[in-house]
C-alpha cells in the first residue's frame, strides 16, 4: 500500500504543477510568453519522461530494495518521511538559489538515512532533477527575461557542460574552485559596492535582455565556462548570479537563466544513475516528492508572500534579492575554499607514511 501511495504521489507532480501555473495565470500572476511556453513545455515533457523512466525501472525492485537492507528499513514509513522533509528542505534553498547537494549531505549524514555511501551522488542526482526542472518551470514562465537572452545563455551552459564532461578528467578541480571562489568574493564587493545602501559604485542595470551583441558574445563564453564546471562538480547558481549581475541585467533574471541550464542537465545525468542501478530508490523517491512541493513552497514564500506581503514594488523587491545573492556568493565562495583546504588535508595525510 505504501508503495503505491509513493509512486501515485510521484506521478502528481506533473499535475500539481499545471494545476500551480494555471491558477497564477487566472490571478493574473503569469502571463507567459510564447519562448517562455515552449521552453516550459519542453521541460515538463523531460519532466514525464523521466518520472515515467524513474518508475518503471525502481518499481520492480522497490520490494527488493527493502528486503535487502534488514533493520535499516524496520521503520520505512517513518523513514520516507524524513527523507521527504529533507528533500523539502534541500529543495526550497536550492530554489533561492543556495543549492540542494550541500544540504542534502549534511542532513542524510546527521539523520542517517542513506545506507551506501557510494551511491550519495546518483541519489541525489535522481531525486532533486524532477524538482530542479520544476524550478526552471516556475521561473521561465514567471520571470520576464528577453528570448535570445534566455535561449543563448542557457544553451551555451548546456553544451559547455556536455563538452566539459570529455576533459573533467584533465582538469583540477581544486584550483578550479579556488579561482572561481576568487572571482565571486571579487564580483560581490563589486556587488555590494553598487547597493544603494552603499552607493560608492553605480549599479551595471536593472535590465531584462542583454541588448548589445558583445554582451551576448561574453554571456555566451562565460555561461559555456560556467557549463563545462558544472561537470567538474562545480554549481551554477552562484557564478551565474554574479555574471548576469555585471552584465546588467536585473538581479531576478538570474533565476531563470541558472535554473534553466541546470534543468537541461540533471535529468539527463540522472538518467544514467538509474540505468547503472548506482542510487537507492526509497530516498530517491522521497527526494523528489518533498523537494518538488518545497520548491513551490519556496516561490510562494519567497518570491510572491515577501514582495506582496511587505507591499514592495519590483525594485524594492529586486534590492532585496540583490542582498540575498551577496549572501549566496560569499557561502558559496567560503564553501568552495573549505572543501579545497579539506581535500589537501586528506591528500597529504594519504601521502604520509
Amino acid at each position: 500500500m505504501q508503495k503505491k501511495i509513493l509512486y501515485w504521489s510521484l506521478l502528481s507532480i506533473p499535475i500539481i504543477l499545471i494545476i500551480f501555473l494555471i491558477t497564477l495565470y487566472f490571478t493574473n500572476i503569469w502571463q507567459p510568453t510564447l519562448t517562455s511556453t515552449i521552453i516550459s513545455l519542453v521541460l515538463l515533457c523531460f519532466v514525464g519522461i523521466f518520472v515515467y523512466y524513474l518508475i518503471t525501472k525502481s518499481y520492480p525492485s522497490y520490494d527488493q530494495t527493502e528486503k535487502s537492507v534488514g533493520e535499516f528499513d524496520n521503520n520505512i514509513r517513518q523513514r520516507i518521511w524524513k527523507l521527504g522533509i529533507i528533500g523539502f528542505i534541500a529543495d526550497f534553498f536550492d530554489t533561492i538559489g543556495i543549492g540542494s547537494f550541500a544540504i542534502s549531505i549534511v542532513l542524510l549524514k546527521l539523520t542517517k538515512q542513506i545506507k551506501n555511501n557510494k551511491k550519495i551522488l546518483g541519489t541525489l542526482n535522481i531525486g532533486h532533477a524532477v524538482p530542479t526542472c520544476l524550478e526552471a518551470i516556475i521561473f521561465i514562465s514567471l520571470v520576464k527575461v528577453e528570448w535570445l537572452t534566455l535561449v543563448v545563455l542557457i544553451a551555451a551552459a548546456s553544451i559547455g557542460s556536455y563538452l566539459g564532461a570529455m576533459f573533467a578528467n584533465k582538469i583540477k578541480l581544486g584550483w578550479a574552485q579556488i579561482f572561481i571562489s576568487i572571482v565571486l568574493i571579487i564580483i560581490s564587493i563589486i556587488i555590494l559596492l553598487g547597493q544603494k545602501q552603499v552607493g560608492v559604485m553605480p549599479s551595471p542595470g536593472n535590465a531584462d535582455s542583454l541588448q548589445i551583441w558583445w554582451k551576448y558574445l561574453v554571456g555566451a563564453i562565460v555561461f559555456f565556462i560556467l557549463g563545462a564546471l558544472m561537470s567538474l562538480g562545480v554549481g551554477i547558481y552562484a557564478p551565474a548570479m554574479a555574471v548576469t549581475y555585471l552584465l546588467g541585467l536585473s538581479a531576478i533574471c538570474a533565476f531563470p537563466i541558472m535554473m534553466g541550464s541546470a534543468a537541461f542537465l540533471m535529468p539527463i545525468g540522472a538518467l544514467r544513475f538509474i540505468k547503472d542501478q548506482n542510487y537507492e530508490i526509497k530516498p530517491s523517491l522521497a527526494f523528489t516528492i518533498g523537494g518538488s512541493f518545497g520548491v513551490i513552497c519556496a516561490y510562494l514564500i519567497v518570491f510572491i508572500g515577501i514582495q506582496k506581503g511587505l507591499g514592495l514594488n519590483k525594485d524594492e523587491f529586486v534590492n532585496i534579492l540583490t542582498w540575498l545573492i551577496i549572501v549566496v556568493i560569499w557561502y558559496t565562495a567560503g564553501m568552495m575554499i573549505y572543501e579545497y583546504v579539506k581535500n589537501k588535508k586528506r591528500t597529504r595525510k594519504q601521502t604520509q607514511p
